[in-house]
């Protein structure tokens, strides 16, 4: 289970990737050529197969996109690509509140892709894609692939989660002034002090371990208030 994808743009998505059925193993004799995707996602490639292959037979693939939103209608194009001269046609069943079937033959493919359109997931928030050969698919083990599952949607983008930090338990014990920063588990944060509240200068700078952490400083008299910037 993959529970949170990102964007292209590197931000979170919510969506997860959960496999129901599992891939045979990776290939990497996928095309090199420029293509609508990088080299590195045309050249390897996931696969199945119904005829023994490496002691499994009958490997047709299937997995579940979750944390979708249920309202939104959302397009899904699929690439593969194997140096082959074979035909080897990988049909991609596409399953939210309707289902649809697109097909592409992987062998000796450069720049085709197919595309599901507007599908709506199911109530749970779910859509299934589920792997299988084609009609056209002569090789002798019946290979399908998937390479780049790409998704698009049109709607807002993800909520962001604002990240809360306080101060708390403070006290002078011990010749030193004490408090309770708490934060985000492996953030770096600046502690900085000020006697009117416009001026603020660098006090300390610590980095959480857990989720809370008990700073130490000198006391200061020409430092009043104290506030932590991320």
């Amino acid at each position: 289970m993959l529970p949170d994808l990102v964007s292209v743009g590197g931000s979170a998505t919510g969506i997860g990737l959960q496999m129901i059925a599992r891939f045979n193993g990776v290939n990497q004799a996928g095309t090199e050529d420029p293509s609508p995707y990088p080299s590195t996602a045309t050249h390897d490639s996931l696969f199945g197969n119904v005829e023994e292959f490496n002691g499994r037979s009958d490997v047709l693939p299937a997995f579940m996109l979750t944390g979708l939103d249920s309202t939104v209608a959302y397009d899904l194009t699929f690439y593969g690509s194997r140096l082959a001269g074979d035909n080897r046609e990988t049909s991609y069943r596409v399953s939210g509140v309707d289902e649809s079937v697109v097909s592409l033959n992987v062998a000796g493919n450069i720049d085709q892709t197919v595309r599901v359109e507007g599908v709506l997931p199911a109530a749970d928030g779910t859509i299934r894609v589920s792997l299988e050969p084609g009609f056209e698919n002569d090789n002798g083990n019946h290979f399908i692939y998937l390479g780049v599952l790409q998704i698009d949607w049109e709607g807002e983008a993800p909520e962001v989660v604002i990240e809360t930090v306080s101060l708390a338990n403070a006290e002078i014990a011990d010749g030193q002034f004490r408090f309770t920063l708490m934060g985000r588990a492996g953030e770096t944060y600046t502690v900085r002090g000020s006697d009117d509240l416009k001026l603020w200068r660098d006090v300390t700078e610590v980095t959480l371990v857990g989720d809370s952490i008990v700073v130490e400083v000198i006391p200061d008299a020409s430092v009043q208030f104290f506030r932590v910037e991320r």
